[in-house]
């Protein structure tokens, strides 16, 4: 009896250790996920329980809703973002005039979020469909915020796909949130 005994507390301890190690926050982008096209050679995947909502220009964008996406255009620069409560994600498209290699713009990149009190941590990464990128960890110590960018250089403009949260969340749901990042499709490289 004894030793039946120490099976089934062993089996439970065992259980147990499974259950809680057990939730994933797993993501399929064609299930969970919208496709959005930017244009004809950019397209992205948010989360398609997030609201959408259009704003045309940056003040209405910034004062709407909680959840919602919102979109900015200026003649070559461009930014989405699609929320949920506190979280975020946001595409940018941002032009830039100057002959730096990207190795160097990502670099100026971090020193000027380092400056503004970010603790930034960059890799090379590639995007799903090959396309080479950085992966930009970033936190914001004073609020507690989190994020996680993937940034493209090419041809004169910045591409960013950036995911942000409050550390509780962003911990919980970087993962499968990461899926969304790495969807990011840039044609004609």
């Amino acid at each position: 009896m004894n030793k039946i005994g120490k099976v089934i507390i062993s089996f439970f301890m065992m259980l147990s250790l499974v259950a809680c190690g057990g939730y994933e926050d797993s993501v399929n982008l064609s299930k969970d996920g919208a496709k959005y096209e930017v244009d004809d050679r950019v397209s992205l995947y948010y989360p398609k329980k997030w609201e959408t909502v259009k704003q045309d220009r940056i003040d209405q964008a910034l004062n709407a809703s909680e959840t919602e996406r919102k979109v900015v255009k200026d003649a070559q620069n461009l930014m989405i973002e699609f929320f949920k409560g506190e979280e975020f994600l946001r595409f940018t498209r941002q032009s830039f005039n100057n002959d730096n290699t990207p190795e160097e713009l990502i670099e100026l990149y971090c020193d000027e979020m380092e400056l503004q009190g970010f603790v930034v941590t960059v890799v090379p990464a590639t995007l799903n469909n090959g396309v080479n990128c950085y992966e930009v960890l970033s936190e914001y110590k004073a609020d507690l915020r989190k994020f996680k960018a993937v940034i493209v250089y090419s041809k004169g403009i910045r591409y960013m796909y950036i995911y942000g949260a409050n550390q509780q969340t962003y911990d919980k749901k970087v993962e499968g949130m990461t899926k969304y990042l790495y969807s990011l499709e840039i044609k004609d490289e």
